[in-house]
């Protein structure tokens, strides 16, 4: 019986020690594993004061961009992982820390037991002050309050005048640059704009073709200084989450895409003048037939 016990207790020593090696190897393994895979990529943006007008809605969004595009920056930024141990190491620093500034209890109590007796004293002759000071603040913050409204308002339709007024200005700029008379024709240059933006698509699909064929024929190495700049900054722009126009296939997409966009715009032009004048038409015939019948009267 002895020696059966010996064997158990040595078994279940084993079987212990197997157990915490395996922990050990287990706790290892986790630790060599970045904690940024817990967490999830969705980063929610921080809300932001919503505007009454659809220009400061834009500009909230593009705030909103980039905060998100930042906090992304930030979760793939290797300098900014940390494992589970230096994890559990920061969380335990915080808690020590909140534990040396917090007052200990017997000195907040033997504090309150010395203070009971003056506040008991003064509570009485406090209470009507107290209560004129209540109705005092909150006037105070209601008017405050409604003055912080109306400098956003103010300061909402200062934004939006001032963005009409350059809005105008540019477009007099404009018209001033590209306008051209031809045989009594005034033309503001609104055909040259649309052209500027053929051209450069055009400019952009023929950039990316003659740098895919020089990476496909093996020049990669061989490219010039800017081209392996622009390269960089795409890929850069890439992982911010700016949209870059490099890839040949797409850019023919927007091509095609901008050219049904004219076609049907031309279709509908088209249709509506073809009903201008219909309309116009039966107009002229219903008032050819009132002047004809006004005739008859005034002869009878």
């Amino acid at each position: 019986m002895i020696m059966e016990n010996v064997e158990q207790t040595e078994d279940k020593n084993s079987i212990n020690d197997r157990i915490a090696e395996n922990e050990k190897y287990f706790t290892d393994m986790l630790n060599t594993i970045s904690s940024r895979v817990y967490f999830s990529e969705y980063y929610e943006p921080p809300k932001v004061h919503q505007y009454m007008k659809k220009k400061e809605k834009k500009e909230n969004k593009r705030i909103r961009e980039e905060i998100v595009k930042k906090n992304k920056i930030e979760h793939y930024d290797p300098t900014k992982a940390y494992t589970i141990n230096q994890m559990k190491f920061i969380v335990e620093k915080q808690e020590k820390n909140k534990g040396k500034q917090q007052p200990s209890r017997k000195r907040k109590q033997m504090g309150g037991k010395k203070d009971l007796k003056k506040t008991v004293g003064k509570k009485n002759s406090n209470e009507k002050e107290g209560k004129d000071t209540l109705s005092r603040n909150q006037k105070r913050k209601e008017k405050n309050k409604r003055q912080h409204k109306l400098k956003m308002i103010a300061k909402a339709k200062k934004i939006k005048k001032a963005k009409k007024e350059k809005k105008i200005q540019d477009r007099l700029d404009y018209q001033a640059r590209h306008s051209s008379v031809k045989f009594s024709k005034i033309d503001f240059g609104k055909k040259n704009k649309t052209d500027v933006k053929k051209r450069s698509l055009k400019s952009q699909l023929k950039e990316a073709e003659q740098i895919q064929n020089k990476i496909k024929n093996g020049d990669g190495m061989n490219l010039d200084k800017d081209v392996k700049s622009k390269l960089m900054k795409n890929a850069l722009k890439k992982v911010k989450g700016v949209k870059v126009k490099d890839d040949v296939k797409r850019i023919k997409k927007t091509m095609k895409r901008v050219q049904k966009k004219k076609e049907k715009s031309k279709k509908k032009w088209n249709e509506r003048n073809k009903q201008q004048k219909k309309e116009q038409k039966e107009r002229m015939k219903k008032r050819e037939v009132n002047l004809k019948k006004k005739k008859t009267r005034g002869k009878k």
